[in-house]
C-alpha cells in the first residue's frame, strides 16, 4: 500500500514538474534542470521549487540572484574571460566556475490540495514573479547587493570581487590579505598547482 501511495506522490510531482516548465515559458521563463530563472536589469533569478509529501504535503520555493557582472569580474580575475564570454547565458547558473548566487527570497505553505496541476503551476508561478517583483525592490544593483550579501557569511569571494568592480582595490587587498592569512579559501582552484581563486584575485590587482 505505501509503495502504490509513493508512485502516486512521484507521478503527482513529475506532473506538476511538467506543468511548471511549460507554463514557465508563455510567462517569460526560462527552465534549467527544471527550476525556472529569468535575467532581468543584469540580474539573474532562479527559483528552487521543492515540495514534500507525506500527511501535510508542504511547498518550499527559493529564489537565488546575482548581478552578471559579479561572474564577468570573476572570469576576469580566474583567467577564463575569453572561454566563459562565449557560453549561453544558462552558464551564469549551472557552470562550474561562476560566482555564487544568494537567497534573497523565500516562501514556505501547506501544499494546495488541487488535482489540477496546471492551476497549482500557475500559483507556484505566480508566488515566483512575486518574490522576484519584492526581491528587486531592495536589491536592484551592485551597491545594495553589496549591502544585502555584507553581514552573510561564506561571502568572502563575493565582497572581493565587488571591491574590484568598484575599483575599491585598497578595501579587496585586506580582505584578500584577511583571506590568506586565515587559511579561507575561496571555493574555487585551477591551473597546475590548484590555486585558490584568493591568490588569482591577489594577482589581478597587483598585475
Amino acid at each position: 500500500m505505501k509503495r502504490e501511495i509513493r508512485r502516486r506522490i512521484k507521478e503527482k510531482e513529475k506532473s506538476l514538474e511538467k506543468a511548471i516548465k511549460l507554463l514557465a515559458k508563455k510567462k517569460g521563463y526560462k527552465s534549467l534542470m527544471g527550476f525556472p530563472y529569468k535575467i532581468i536589469d543584469g540580474f539573474v533569478y532562479e527559483a528552487l521549487i521543492s515540495t514534500s509529501s507525506g500527511d501535510t504535503p508542504n511547498l518550499y520555493i527559493f529564489i537565488q540572484s546575482k548581478p552578471l557582472i559579479l561572474d564577468e569580474i570573476f572570469w576576469k580575475v580566474f583567467g577564463m574571460y575569453e572561454e566563459a564570454k562565449k557560453q549561453p547565458e544558462s552558464f551564469h547558473i549551472k557552470g562550474a566556475f561562476t560566482a555564487s548566487s544568494v537567497m534573497i527570497a523565500d516562501f514556505y505553505q501547506d501544499f494546495w490540495e488541487e488535482e489540477n496541476q496546471e492551476i497549482v503551476a500557475e500559483r507556484i508561478l505566480d508566488t515566483v514573479t512575486l518574490l522576484i517583483e519584492k526581491s528587486r525592490k531592495k536589491v536592484f544593483d551592485i551597491d545594495t547587493f553589496e549591502t544585502f550579501i555584507s553581514e552573510k557569511p561564506n561571502e568572502e569571494l563575493n565582497k572581493i570581487l565587488i571591491s574590484i568592480i568598484k575599483k575599491d582595490y585598497s578595501k579587496a587587498e585586506n580582505m584578500i590579505g584577511y583571506c590568506l592569512k586565515n587559511n579561507i579559501s575561496g571555493g574555487f582552484m585551477r591551473g597546475d598547482n590548484w590555486k585558490d581563486i584568493i591568490e588569482y584575485a591577489k594577482e589581478y590587482i597587483n598585475g
